[in-house]
């Protein structure tokens, strides 16, 4: 038996806010705000792209016991650009505008390997042994790269705003164990028993990257 699977995911997004500040009174004075409008304009671009695949064989040891062998395979793929302008007005300009960046990027890799093994006792078809073993590997590398830039400002030499580069790799290795015993006791009971064993290991590398 075999399976595909394939996953098109492609949302974008659009977002505005203005927001308007007004005067406060601190302590028995009249405080202005820095910037009396600030209108913002966010746009989002999202694609997602999913591929997996699925193969198996099952063997029928006798007429009662059978084994099952399956491996699974899936790559995945993630692309964000977002784009933000933000205007700052006082009572009657425009003071500023900057221009923001953000762009993301995700690959995931993954596989998994899997075995069962099931035998029935007697004729009863609820009285039987069940084992399980699989392995699963997995590899999910992030990229994101953010910066910002004055458009326009009245500011004569601004501070550069800071350009942040940020990478994460993440190895994933996972083993489960797993075997289950039902013996029917009469019709409204029944005895059961089980094991379950479950390792993980996770190493994750992150670094983060500033400059001007």
């Amino acid at each position: 038996f075999t399976t595909f699977g394939w996953r098109y995911f492609d949302a974008p997004r659009f977002r505005l806010n203005d927001i308007t500040y007004f005067d406060q009174v601190e302590n028995g004075q009249v405080v202005e705000p820095e910037f009396r409008r600030i209108l913002e304009d966010n746009d989002v671009e999202r694609l997602n792209r999913n591929y997996n695949a699925n193969v198996g064989i099952e063997y029928f040891i006798n007429d009662k016991s059978s084994i099952t062998a399956g491996f699974f395979y899936r790559i995945g793929s993630d692309s964000d650009l977002g784009l933000n302008s933000s205007q700052r007005f006082d009572n009657t300009s425009l003071i500023e505008e900057t221009l923001r960046r953000e762009r993301q990027n995700e690959n995931d890799n993954s596989y998994q390997l899997s075995l069962n093994y099931v035998t029935q006792f007697g004729d009863d078809t609820d009285n039987k042994l069940t084992a399980d073993f699989q392995y699963e590997s997995g590899k999910e590398e992030g990229f994101t790269f953010l910066n910002e830039d004055f458009i326009t400002t009245n500011q004569v030499n601004p501070d550069p705003f800071q350009i942040e580069q940020e990478s994460t790799v993440e190895d994933q290795n996972e083993y489960l164990l797993q075997a289950d015993y039902v013996l029917p006791l009469g019709e409204d009971s029944r005895f059961e028993a089980g094991f379950r064993s479950n390792l993980e290991n996770q190493v994750t590398d992150y670094q983060l990257r500033q400059e001007d």
